[in-house]
């Protein structure tokens, strides 16, 4: 599954990828943060300042199966400018049916996962991701989540995407 840079890599990447089965949606929750994706799929969130800020790429109807990426990875190139610490990863379940789990990493100013100002890749192993999430379920294929350390300031993301290995 991948967030394509351009038409060029999708034509490169072609006979690798799949896509989303249903439409995604950019679902800042309760406003605490800012979202947008640009026509060339780069992803941008300005950080929230309040109590905590998250959002996610979200499928809102029966999620997606990724069981075939459990021994691959999620990939993404990050930069930004904030010091805000952050969870990045995907979601399983719904929240509203109380089933919903949080699979991800933290980014961090003093962690080994960091933001700069230049872009840098990350191939982060899905079994490091999973805290025991539903992988036939995934509803939230990219979610950030700020619980401390808050700036206001911007996250952007680009090639996002999935490989089973």
């Amino acid at each position: 599954m991948v967030l394509k840079e351009s038409e060029e890599e999708e034509v490169n990447m072609d006979k690798k990828v799949t896509y989303p089965n249903a439409p995604l949606k950019l679902n800042v929750w309760e406003g605490t943060c800012e979202m947008s994706l640009s026509p060339e799929g780069k992803l941008t969130i300005k950080t929230g300042t309040g109590d905590w800020w998250g959002g996610a790429l979200e499928i809102q109807s029966k999620g997606e199966n990724l069981s075939n990426c459990y021994k691959g990875r999620l990939f993404f190139d990050i930069k930004g400018d904030t010091s805000s610490s952050f969870q990045i990863g995907f979601q399983t379940g719904i929240f509203s049916n109380g089933n919903q789990v949080n699979n991800g990493v933290t980014f961090g100013y003093n962690g080994s996962c960091k933001v700069s100002d230049n872009w840098k890749t990350y191939s982060i192993p899905i079994t490091e991701l999973n805290k025991k999430g539903d992988l036939d379920n995934v509803t939230a294929i990219l979610y950030l989540l700020g619980k401390e350390n808050f700036d206001g300031k911007t996250i952007s993301l680009k090639n996002i995407y999935y490989t089973k290995e």
